[in-house]
């Protein structure tokens, strides 16, 4: 579920983000809303796959009487929130990158090295002890987890708790890098015109 999540939800972050981008610097938002718009575009889209999933699998579960999975008001905003980490941490990547096509690029390949390195797809026992090792390391690794208790064991407090603190570094870090960003390119330009400008006297 986790990483049919990460992956599909690529492309809508590819077709979206310069649309929104083109938009945003034309009303002239701070950073700051900047990230919160892009990242509540990413949250809901994540949130409704997570939820029809949840559905489909509680529909099944009931049909066939197999008990393994039953419909929790918990589970709602839990996925909810999961939705908006990830959300975040896909914002994270593309601010780093700072071009939707690069970004997309980079996000493939670190999601990748961690479903495997996770263990997601084949199992940590038939991978070398290294990937055992950094995968337990990995965020993958522990929204599986979180997702997994979410759905059939009920989460505590603490584990809620770990992920708005993961939301809050991951959105921090976005906008600081963001802001970083933007203030070394204005430098950067105002070179590049003084350059000109003494060009043009000489």
């Amino acid at each position: 579920e986790i990483t049919t999540r990460l992956v599909g939800s690529e492309m809508c972050i590819r077709d979206r983000s310069r649309a929104v981008e083109d938009k945003i610097r034309i009303y002239g938002i701070g950073e700051g809303k900047n990230a919160l718009v892009k990242v509540l575009l990413m949250t809901v889209p994540l949130w409704l796959v997570g939820v029809l999933v949840y559905a489909v699998g509680c529909l099944v579960s009931g049909k066939y009487h197999l008990s393994f999975l039953w419909f929790d008001r918990e589970v709602l905003p839990g996925t909810l929130l999961l939705a908006a980490v990830i959300a975040a941490y896909f914002q994270l990547i593309y601010t780093i990158s700072g071009e939707s096509t690069r970004g997309t690029i980079v996000l493939l390949a670190v999601n990748v090295f961690q479903i495997m390195a996770s263990g997601v797809v084949i199992p940590t026992a038939y991978l070398p002890e290294l990937f055992g090792k950094i995968g337990t390391f990995f965020p993958l690794t522990f929204w599986d987890s979180y997702y997994l208790k979410l759905l059939f064991f009920g989460i505590k407090g603490q584990e809620t708790r770990q992920l708005i603190l993961m939301f809050v570094v991951l959105f921090a870090a976005s906008v600081l890098w963001a802001k970083a960003a933007g203030y070394f390119g204005k430098v950067e330009r105002k070179e590049q015109k003084k350059g000109g400008l003494s060009l043009i006297h000489i």
